[in-house]
C-alpha cells in the first residue's frame, strides 16, 4: 500500500509537468521564462517552493530537532530579511527583464546595472551560477535519495538516478513551465502534509516526557547575545533572495512588474505557514520518536510518518519530500542552462536543441555531485547560497537604491563579495589561534559570515558605484 500510495502521488506530479507540453511553444523563450505569461499566484507559489522544498522538508525540520525552539527566531529572521530583500528589488528586475528580454539574472544584471550592456560581465556571472547551482541542485537530490533511502532502503544511486530522470522528463516536455506547474500542485500538497503531521503530533504529545531534551530546548526567549546573532544571521540569509538565479528566473514568468505585489502575497502566505509547521513538526520529531545517537536528524520527517500515519499518508508525504526536491532541481537545473544559454546561444533563432543539450550535461554533472559528496543537505545549501547571494545581491540592491556600476566595478564588488565570505567562513582553518580566528568561528557558529560578507561587500560597492536615477532605465 506503501509503496502503491507514492507511485500514486508521483504519477500525478509526473503528469502535471508533462501536461505543460499542451502550452508550450517550443522555443527557447518558453523554454526558459514561460513566455513571461504566468500569473502571479501561479508563479509566487512556485518561487516559494523553489525557494524552500528539501531545505524545508528535510534540513530545517533536521535543524529543529537538533536546536529546539531557537529555530523559531531563525525562521522569523529569514522571512523578515527575505521580505526586505523582494519589497526592495522585485519590480524593478522584473522591469529590467522585460524591457531587455533577459531570460537569466546575470543577462539581466549585464544590461541593467551599468550605463551601457556589460561584455563579460554576463560571462563571470554564468560560471558562478553554474558552478554553485550544480552543487544546489546536487542537495536536492541527496534529501530526495535520503527519503527513499529511509523508507524503502533504495541505494542512492538508485534513487538519484530516478530523481535525475524525471528532472529530464520536466526539462524536456514543458522546461520552466512545467517545473511551476508542478511547484504549484506540490505546495498545496506539501502544506496539507504538514498540517496533517501538525495535528498528528498535538494528538499523540499527550503524557510524552520531556526529560532527556537538551535543558534549553524549549526556552522561547534565549539569551540576548543567541537571540540577537541567531536572528541577524537569518535576516542576512534571507536579504540574498534577490541573488538566487532559481527563484529570480520565476519572477521573470511574470507577465508585467505591476503583477509584483500580487505575487508577494501568495509568496509569503505560503511561506510563513508551511515554514511555522516546519518547526512544529520539528519538535514533535524530537517529542515522539524513539531514536538513538546515531540517529540522522534529517531523516526525523519520514520517520515520524512512518510511526503515526497509514501507508497512504505516508506514500503522500515521502512524494511530496521527493517531488520537492526534484521540482527545485529541476529549477536549479533550469537556472543553469538559461545563465549558458544567455551567453553562449546567441544566435535571433537559437536552437532548442542546443539549449536542451545543455540541460543534459548539467544534470549529470550534478548528479554525479550528489553522488559523491557527503555533507549535510542544510550544509550544502546554505553554502550554495550564501555565495549566490554575496556575489549578486549587493549589486542588484545597490542598483535599486539608484546606483550605477561600470563592468569592472560590478565585477570587482562580485568577486569581492566571494572572497571576503571565503576568507571569512574557511579562514579560521588556516589561521589556527588567534583572536581573529576566533572571530570568524563565532560569526560562522551563528550562520553571520553571509551578513557581515554583505554589509562589505555593500559598502564598498556604494562607495565603487555612482548616482543614478534608477527610472532612467525602468
Amino acid at each position: 500500500m506503501l509503496l502503491l500510495s507514492f507511485a500514486f502521488f508521483m504519477v500525478m506530479f509526473a503528469v502535471i509537468g508533462c501536461m505543460s507540453v499542451i502550452k508550450s511553444q517550443k522555443n527557447t523563450e518558453d523554454y526558459l521564462v514561460a513566455g513571461r505569461s504566468l500569473p502571479p499566484w501561479l508563479a509566487g507559489l512556485s518561487a516559494v517552493a523553489t525557494n524552500n522544498s528539501g531545505f524545508m522538508f528535510i534540513g530545517m525540520i533536521g535543524y529543529t530537532y537538533n536546536s529546539g525552539l531557537i529555530t523559531a527566531w531563525f525562521m522569523l529572521g529569514w522571512i523578515l530579511g527575505d521580505y526586505l530583500g523582494l519589497k526592495t528589488v522585485l519590480q524593478p528586475i522584473i522591469s529590467a527583464s522585460h524591457n531587455d528580454d533577459s531570460r537569466s539574472l546575470g543577462s539581466m544584471m549585464s544590461h541593467w546595472i551599468g550605463s551601457k550592456p556589460f561584455k563579460y560581465f554576463g560571462l563571470f556571472a554564468a560560471v558562478i551560477t553554474v558552478l554553485f547551482l550544480s552543487v544546489y541542485a546536487a542537495a536536492q537530490f541527496k534529501a530526495g535519495s535520503k527519503s527513499l533511502e529511509a523508507i524503502f532502503g533504495l541505494d542512492k544511486s538508485i534513487t538519484i538516478g530516478i530523481s535525475a530522470g524525471l528532472v529530464l522528463l520536466y526539462c524536456f516536455s514543458g522546461g520552466i513551465r512545467a517545473s511551476i506547474w508542478t511547484d504549484a500542485a506540490q505546495s498545496i500538497v506539501m502544506i496539507i502534509g504538514m498540517c496533517l503531521l501538525v495535528i498528528i503530533g498535538f494528538w499523540n504529545s499527550n503524557g510524552v516526557t520531556t526529560e532527556e531534551l537538551p535543558e534549553n530546548y524549549f526556552q522561547i526567549i534565549p539569551g540576548f547575545k543567541e537571540l540577537a546573532m541567531t536572528v541577524l544571521g537569518a535576516i542576512g540569509g534571507g536579504l540574498m533572495i534577490s541573488g538566487q538565479p532559481q527563484v529570480v528566473s520565476r519572477f521573470f514568468t511574470l507577465r508585467s512588474a505591476e503583477e509584483a505585489k500580487d505575487l508577494r502575497f501568495y509568496y509569503y502566505l505560503w511561506f510563513i505557514s508551511f515554514y511555522t509547521a516546519t518547526v512544529v513538526v520539528g519538535v514533535f520529531c524530537r517529542l515522539l520518536l524513539d531514536t538513538d545517537k546515531a540517529f540522522d536528524a534529517e531523516m526525523a520527517l519520514p520517520r515520524l510518518a512512518m510511526q503515526f500515519l497509514p501507508d497512504a499518508g505516508v506514500g503522500l508525504i515521502l512524494a511530496a519530500i521527493f517531488a520537492a526536491t526534484i521540482s527545485t532541481a529541476d529549477s536549479l537545473i533550469l537556472a543553469c542552462t538559461a545563465a549558458i544559454d544567455e551567453e553562449f546561444n546567441q544566435k535571433e533563432n537559437k536552437s532548442l536543441g542546443l539549449t536542451k543539450t545543455i540541460t543534459l550535461v548539467i544534470l549529470a554533472s550534478s548528479a554525479g555531485i550528489a553522488l559523491l559528496n557527503n555533507d549535510t543537505i542544510f550544509s550544502l545549501v546554505l553554502d550554495a547560497w550564501a555565495m549566490l547571494g554575496v556575489a549578486f545581491s549587493p549589486l542588484i540592491i545597490l542598483r535599486c537604491l539608484g546606483r550605477e556600476f561600470t563592468e569592472k566595478t560590478a565585477t570587482v564588488t562580485a568577486l569581492a563579495g566571494l572572497l571576503i565570505f571565503i576568507f571569512i567562513s574557511r579562514g579560521s582553518l588556516v589561521l589556527g589561534e588567534g583572536s581573529l580566528s576566533a572571530l570568524f568561528k563565532n560569526l560562522n557558529a551563528y550562520y553571520l559570515a553571509p551578513l557581515a560578507t554583505m554589509i562589505i561587500t555593500f559598502t564598498a560597492g556604494l562607495f565603487m558605484s555612482s548616482k543614478k536615477n534608477l527610472i532612467n532605465k525602468n
